[in-house]
């Protein structure tokens, strides 16, 4: 584990301040060596609470600071956003029981994921997890989605997605969510996801991890009275490092936590079914590289040995001094996406894909201009044209 002095030297008092606070959260510092640290060095703890609200970590060093020596604004503002935190929290997971039993009764099966369940599961309390969704996990079909479909409707959700009946298959087969939104008087009160796949087909699996797969073994729990099916602990780490790292390269505090509390909690995590699963579908640098983050950052160390790949610093480094949280360029994360691959197939892969994917069109190109798909090659010159015209370097 990183010392608090080359905290320190290497980043910024500010970031060993949240390392800490989470290091005691975790279990692995006393509230005596942070309280220590905090009285004698210079803080600004304007620019702690703009970090810790970046890397969504508000909850968790919010529990820690508020007994110590911290200025009372901070504590207030802080206090505050954990109330909205929690609040939030509660009706998003009222909300998920309430999706989970109407889709149960209607036959489709919908296992929740991240969010709430996982705040609840792994953190013991929706309320120390910032998370703004509802993530369901499915198998792709298009009759359940028409049921998931008519059911969100009645409950007055929009479908945000909208794809056309004569686009749907090449949608579903290059994407991998389907999402509605819940409007209450013109502001946004919840957004739901259907995954048929927890990262992207195209730039983050060489080969796609079927959702399946990650179906065997479902744990049931009792939520606000309402029986729900999870996914395994096992199969709830694969679907988080998948998430966390594959598709997000652990750009965020929150991510290696959430890691960190699966490892602290997850008591029946089968390691070599991890390993096994994540080298057939080639997330397994991915898994090293958090695992490497958990154990330097937090001093959560797998039941397993790890081998760390020689550029997980580089992760781990990225992590803690870019504080930037505008969008990443098209350009710049299929250079990160490719980095990230295991070895040099799973890039070769990749780059098959998206060549591939760039002659097909997404779903905004198809509502540009919609062609016929004989015609579709010619999406490869209609996609830049409408990304100028509509001002976005996004990916769709």
């Amino acid at each position: 584990m990183i010392t608090t002095d080359e905290l320190k030297r290497d980043f910024e008092t500010e970031i060993s301040v949240i390392v800490l606070a989470c290091r005691v959260f975790v279990g692995t510092a006393t509230e005596d060596e942070l309280a220590t640290f905090i009285s004698t060095n210079n803080i600004d703890w304007q620019k702690v609470y703009s970090i810790t609200r970046i890397h969504q970590l508000r909850p968790v060093v919010f529990k820690i600071l508020y007994k110590l020596e911290v200025p009372k604004e901070i504590k207030d503002t802080l206090q505050a956003d954990c109330m909205h935190i929690a609040m939030h929290n509660q009706k998003h997971a009222r909300e998920l029981t309430r999706i989970y039993d109407q889709l149960d009764k209607a036959g489709v099966m919908a296992i929740p994921y991240k969010g709430s369940m996982f705040a609840l599961e792994y953190y013991k309390d929706t309320a120390l997890r910032e998370f703004s969704d509802i993530d369901f996990l499915i198998n792709l079909s298009i009759k359940d989605l028409g049921i998931i479909k008519n059911a969100f409707e009645q409950s007055g959700y929009i479908d945000k997605s909208d794809v056309p009946d004569d686009f749907k298959e090449t949608h579903f087969k290059y994407t991998r969510e389907y999402y509605f939104d819940k409007y209450e008087n013109d502001k946004r009160k919840f957004h739901a996801e259907f995954h048929w796949v927890v990262a992207s087909q195209i730039i983050d699996f060489p080969t796609t991890l079927p959702n399946s797969l990650l179906f065997d073994d479902l744990q049931h729990k009792e939520v606000y009275g309402q029986k729900i099916k999870l996914l395994s602990d096992t199969h709830h780490f694969m679907a988080l490092v998948s998430h966390h790292g594959l598709n997000q390269r652990w750009a965020l505090m929150k991510y290696i936590m959430d890691l960190s509390m699966i490892l602290k909690n997850g008591n029946t995590l089968d390691w070599a079914e991890i390993n096994a699963v994540s080298k057939k579908y080639g997330f397994n640098k991915s898994v090293q590289i958090g695992l490497y983050i958990a154990d330097q950052l937090l001093g959560i160390k797998p039941a397993t040995p790890y081998n760390a790949p020689k550029d997980a610093v580089n992760y781990l480094n990225t992590m803690l001094l870019s504080l930037n949280k505008d969008r990443t360029s098209t350009s710049d994360a299929l250079l990160l996406n490719l980095k990230i691959k295991d070895n040099l197939a799973g890039k070769l892969k990749m780059i098959l894909k998206y060549i591939n994917y760039s002659a097909t069109p997404s779903i905004l190109d198809y509502k540009f201009i919609k062609l016929p798909r004989p015609l579709y090659f010619l999406y490869a010159f209609i996609k830049p044209i409408r990304r100028r015209m509509r001002g976005s370097d996004k990916k769709d």
